[in-house]
């Protein structure tokens, strides 16, 4: 009788019995996996451990190994959450994790399976690439482009946004009744359109203007001015300008007290809130023209109410002047009272010489040359700003906010703006108007 043993042999070589197959690239602030398969005829299955010998748990488990009297047991972690984790996918597959891989995880890991074990080195971890490339000079460091000082956008493709704020006029100060001109330009073209104003509440400035009242206006597509007429104290604070990402805030302050009238009030007038509160038998912003009319007045209670008060009421209209009074006279027991630049029964003339355009000495316009012309008020114009219009009608731009055109403004003072025009020809020749208010003269 013959007896047969059969011995179970571990013949195999570590080599032979494991194998890693990296299933990424090690990167920086990527995730980095390997898979440690043990020979399918292998007793054992396949487990991780770190450089220490520790081994490695699946994601979640906050447990970790400890030997005790030479038996493995786990306790319990007081540990981070898993950065390095283990994956059993099979009985002969495990796989290491390393999330956000960075260079401190460099060093050995190995794979255990019984007594055979072997090592995997993580080392040569690479910085990621950006993408897509940096552009105008950008450095690609771990993955992200770090742009020149004037360059903005994931790869340094878009120029940065700037605004910029500067006043019109010399004063850093204003006193109560001033009238504020402050001009915000971007420094590029951009998609978001023109500045947009923010006043000292933080509530938008709609555009368009009018005396005594704050608003703003286009002046090109990179330029905004904010104007305040009439600025009172209670218009002191910051006021922001902003172009999509881009802002610049500058502060007005308003020196003075309120009760002080611009114009001293005359014939007894009393002064409330800047504006003269005149007897029943003057009128005007200082109380020196005579007529009976309705008095009225605002009281500025806060920043958000103002108060109308009309005192004197009577019958008497502007109706009762025919033809009615223009270019915003005020009819009074059937006179006309002409505002400032006009005269006549019925305010029907302008003043000569309120509105003036000045030729320099000498000059003579000639084909492809440049002329120059200067538009002048008296400086108590109410009117607000002196403007130029062009042969087509529209509005000839500050050069401020375009830089060199074939005809251009320059807001020179409140009450000069001198117009000059580059290589005359026919296609930009014709007449050219003046105009403040209702009031206005022409060069051709």
């Amino acid at each position: 009788m013959f007896l047969a043993i059969v011995t179970m042999c571990d013949c195999y070589l570590a080599e032979d019995i494991l194998s890693f197959e990296p299933l990424d690239e090690p990167i920086r602030n990527s995730n980095y996996s390997v898979i440690c398969s043990a020979h399918p005829d292998s007793p054992y299955f396949p487990m991780w451990a770190d450089s220490t010998g520790l081994p490695i748990l699946p994601m979640g488990d906050e447990r970790y190994f400890v030997f005790n009297e030479d038996r493995l047991s786990f306790v319990p972690s007081t540990g981070e959450s898993n950065h390095v984790f283990t994956d059993f996918t099979s009985e002969n597959e495990a796989v290491l994790t390393i999330l956000d891989l960075d260079i401190a995880d460099s060093g050995s890991f190995f794979c255990v399976a019984g007594p055979h074990n072997k090592s995997l080195d993580v080392e040569d971890i690479k910085d990621p690439e950006c993408v897509p490339p940096c552009e105008n000079g950008g450095t690609c460091i771990v993955g992200v482009c770090n742009c020149p000082a004037e360059y903005i956008g994931k790869s340094c493709q878009e120029l940065e946004l700037f605004v910029d704020i500067y006043r019109v006029g010399e004063k850093e100060f204003y006193d109560i009744g001033d009238r504020v001109a402050l001009r915000c330009s971007a420094s590029r073209p951009n998609r978001y359109g023109p500045p947009v104003w923010f006043d000292h509440y933080g509530q938008k400035i709609e555009t368009g203007v009018g005396i005594e009242t704050i608003g703003t206006r286009v002046l090109t597509p990179e330029t905004t001015e904010l104007i305040i007429f009439n600025v009172q104290k209670s218009h002191s604070g910051d006021y922001t300008c902003i172009v999509g990402h881009a802002d610049d805030i500058t502060n007005i302050l308003v020196e003075g007290d309120e009760t002080e009238c611009v114009y001293p009030c005359q014939n007894d007038g009393l002064c409330m809130k800047s504006v003269c509160v005149c007897p029943y038998e003057w009128r005007g912003p200082d109380c020196s023209m005579p007529g009976n009319y309705s008095q009225h007045y605002t009281i500025i209670k806060s920043p958000l109410e103002t108060e109308l008060v009309i005192t004197a009421i009577d019958q008497t209209t502007a109706t009762d002047c025919t033809p009615s009074c223009l270019h915003g006279g005020t009819c009074s027991l059937g006179s006309c009272y002409c505002a400032i630049g006009f005269s006549g029964e019925y305010c029907q003339t302008q003043e000569e010489g309120y509105i003036t355009i000045i030729e320099p000495e000498g000059q003579v316009p000639t084909l492809g040359s440049s002329v120059t012309f200067i538009c002048e008020v008296p400086e108590d114009n109410p009117y607000g700003d002196l403007v130029w219009i062009g042969p087509d009608g529209a509005i000839v731009p500050d050069m401020a906010g375009v830089g060199m055109g074939r005809a251009v403004s320059n807001m020179i003072t409140a009450f000069i703006n001198q117009l000059t025009i580059f290589g005359l020809d026919s296609d930009i020749s014709g007449q050219y108007i003046c105009v403040t208010g209702s009031l206005l003269d022409s060069i051709h």
